[in-house]
């Protein structure tokens, strides 16, 4: 491995800029080694907080590679924590150090609605432990497989797939390292029939049908608490920690879904927040809200999302207010503005009055639509046991996101 000793910027006054490039010659996979080898990136953020200083401007470049292969990454001082809400036109990854994770970034390579495959994308470091990016992509779960210590996943406009040649080993560090994943979609089952020993958090936005799930492909996440998909790839899951579940009901799902698989396969009994978002409204014939809510004893957060009146199943509520969701303490309804829906307020009116009479828990009522920027919330609260009923206009308010 090539020994290269950086050397350190001229004497600076207050107004300097110090401006140091590493450029290395030799290919990708000299410097990215193995876990027992990994001290090259926390070095590079060794350096960089060594010259951060209030009255310095310091910029560390690592660059790599030549013609269309070449790389460049600016390196960044250890921080406490790697934020999620980086990305944007660039691409971001970690590397753990004993003074914090080193963030390194580069430009982003997006080329508008065409996603970059695993050999078009240039390669990310090896050692990465936390990736970030906004980049289009259509990558093979394989492209994961020789990371040393993957943590964190947040690929919001990438898909995830598998190559029938594809062999997933139970062994590859991914599966026993990653905590955190977030993709767009994901094909052909790439994680059936396998274990995510530590992941607590996943989200995939539109998650595709994989046809009638079986029990023997099922994809395990024993600790995972925290999730958001779509019903047909929820019923592929084993999930029996969930505490907060965000569901998308899509046209082409099943009916049946749910209590073929999903009731069978995840335990929902300890399920605290569930967000139902319908993204089809043809699909909304196709939900019995009942059933899904009967079994969920501990919820104490309920969001229901959609773009046509809940009416008929918020009715469910008033038949039987002591036994459905008996420690709701939360109800909100996205999509809807009841007051242009004369049918539903003595239904909303019923809801709050009749949970009033039995001390039910519930403490939030609110509705919001949001046709109009910024989104106007307005909130139904609970007065006293007699009867009185109020609607306070909540400002500011956004839509309900589950934070992954």
């Amino acid at each position: 491995m090539h020994s290269i000793t950086p050397a350190a910027p001229s004497s600076c006054t207050r107004d300097c800029v110090g401006i140091l490039t590493l450029v290395w010659p030799g290919n990708y996979k000299r410097w990215s080694r193995g876990t027992e080898r990994n001290g090259l990136i926390p070095a590079f953020g060794a350096i960089v907080a060594s010259y951060a200083l209030e009255e310095q401007i310091f910029s560390f470049q690592l660059s790599f590679g030549e013609g269309s292969e070449l790389q460049e990454w600016i390196v960044h001082e250890p921080v406490e924590r790697f934020d999620r809400k980086w990305g944007g036109d660039r691409t971001f990854i970690g590397v753990s150090s004993p003074h914090g994770i080193v963030p390194l970034f580069r430009a982003s390579v997006n080329t508008g609605y065409r996603s970059l495959t695993g050999l078009e994308y240039p390669p990310l470091p090896r050692e990465s432990e936390y990736i970030t990016t906004d980049d289009n992509l259509d990558l093979p779960i394989g492209y994961f497989f020789s990371f040393h210590n993957l943590k964190a996943v947040r690929m919001s406009s990438s898909w995830l797939g598998m190559r029938s040649s594809t062999q997933s080993s139970p062994e590859a560090p991914l599966f026993h390292t990653l905590k955190v994943l977030v993709v767009r979609t994901s094909r052909l089952s790439p994680l059936a029939s396998q274990t995510f020993h530590k992941l607590e958090r996943y989200q995939e936005d539109h998650g595709l049908g994989t046809g009638e799930p079986r029990q023997d492909r099922l994809t395990e996440i024993p600790v995972c608490t925290r999730l958001v998909t779509s019903l047909s790839k929820l019923a592929t899951l084993k999930l029996p920690q969930v505490c907060e579940l965000e569901v998308r009901f899509g046209y082409m799902e099943k009916h049946d879904l749910w209590e073929k698989h999903v009731a069978v396969n995840a335990r929902l009994s300890g399920l605290k927040l569930l967000n139902l978002s319908i993204v089809d409204n043809r699909a909304l014939p196709f939900i019995d809200i009942t059933k899904i809510l009967e079994p969920l004893l501990a919820l104490e957060t309920l969001v229901l999302h959609n773009r046509k009146p809940y009416g008929i199943h918020l009715e469910a509520f008033i038949r039987i207010p002591e036994v459905l969701c008996p420690r709701l303490e939360s109800l909100q309804i996205e999509g809807i503005r009841p007051t242009d829906q004369p049918g539903m307020m003595p239904i909303l009116k019923s809801i709050v009055t009749l949970r009033a009479i039995i001390g039910s828990p519930l403490k939030s009522f609110t509705y919001g639509h949001w046709n109009q920027y910024p989104c106007s919330f307005q909130k139904w609260e609970l007065v006293g046991r007699d009867g009185s009923f109020m609607m306070e206009e909540v400002v500011p308010a956004q839509r309900f996101k589950l934070d992954i």
